[in-house]
């Protein structure tokens, strides 16, 4: 009895250590999406990073002491909730509006549930669909780059609102180069493409298990952009503009990967990850705002035990059916 005690907190600090480095790793990859919101929005992206930043431990630490649960803050989560959600919204937007959003992650989303590692919805992805549903204008209202003034009257034309009206003269008149480079209205930390494949690359080599989510749910994003292209310009343009529009490539690295509600198996990830891009760009071309992922990462999450069940019962049926062919032929 005792022994299997010891093994429980071994394992358990373990899987903490897992959790940790996973969030650790995580933040390291967000300073390049935050240097780049910086260089085209200047210092107003600090403020807002800092108070999200402060709301969500706040809110973590507050309501850990009710719970009685210690060292909630110890596996960095709350810190990458109060960092990501800011960083998918417009550069303009209220310091308080991105809070509330933190906010709501940490104290509906997460903490109820128990933490972490048992909440059954992605905590950033939820905050971020609630500001959606609050306030739709001012999370789509994208400033031209470089303006931050929360004032701006003016939107420039991001490129999942393009995609989203089948502009087709207007992606011709964007560059490639602006488009990897992130010069063009957006998120203001999920617009720089080049920056999110580095970020790719980095949690290859750091984190491989999460990877499998990744390269999932880019490729169920990319089969139906080449299969159901918005754009005129050819399959290839339609790759391309898909997959570098909005939050998709973000979303691929910071949200689909989260620990909670990723698959424990290695090939259901990959599944996990298709399931999340068919559905993204299911309502990119049905849904009412121009931009899906996080809502394809809660669906997917809902869904998945469900989708999993499905799988695993014709992958018996197909295995079932092959042994007793092999037995017919042995007979």
């Amino acid at each position: 009895m005792s022994v299997n005690i010891l093994t429980n907190k071994t394992d358990n600090k373990k899987d903490e250590k897992r959790t940790q480095r996973y969030y650790a790793d995580l933040l390291l990859m967000l300073i390049a999406p935050i240097v780049m919101a910086w260089y085209y929005y200047g210092q107003a992206v600090f403020r807002t990073l800092a108070l999200s930043v402060l709301t969500a431990v706040a809110c973590e630490l507050i309501f850990s002491f009710l719970i009685k649960k210690p060292n909630a803050l110890k596996d960095l989560n709350a810190v990458f909730v109060g960092i990501v959600i800011p960083l998918m919204l417009p550069a303009n937007v209220s310091p308080w509006f991105a809070a509330m959003g933190s906010a709501f992650a940490i104290i509906v989303a997460k903490m109820p549930f128990g933490g972490t590692k048992s909440a059954p919805f992605m905590p950033a992805a939820a905050g971020f669909a609630f500001l959606c549903l609050c306030n739709p204008e001012k999370v789509f209202f994208y400033p031209p780059v470089g303006i931050v003034t929360e004032s701006t009257v003016s939107s420039g034309a991001s490129l999942a609102s393009m995609l989203n009206l089948n502009h087709t003269v207007g992606l011709n008149a964007i560059s490639l180069f602006n488009v990897f480079i992130g010069n063009i209205p957006g998120p203001m930390g999920a617009t720089c493409a080049l920056v999110l494949v580095g970020a790719i690359i980095l949690i290859l080599i750091r984190q491989p298990v999460y990877f499998i989510n990744t390269i999932g749910f880019i490729v169920g994003c990319a089969v139906p952009a080449l299969l159901f292209p918005r754009v005129l310009n050819g399959v290839l343009s339609s790759l391309i503009f898909e997959l570098c529009s909005g939050m998709l490539l973000f979303t691929a690295i910071f949200l689909i990967t989260d620990p909670a509600t990723s698959p424990k198996k290695i090939h259901n990830r990959f599944f996990y990850g298709i399931t999340a891009g068919i559905i993204c760009m299911a309502i990119r071309h049905y849904g009412v705002f121009e931009e899906s992922a996080c809502f394809a990462v809660l669906i997917a999450s809902a869904i998945w035990p469900l989708v999993n069940n499905i799988a695993e019962n014709i992958l018996k049926f197909f295995v079932f059916a092959k042994k007793q062919a092999a037995s017919r032929r042995t007979r």
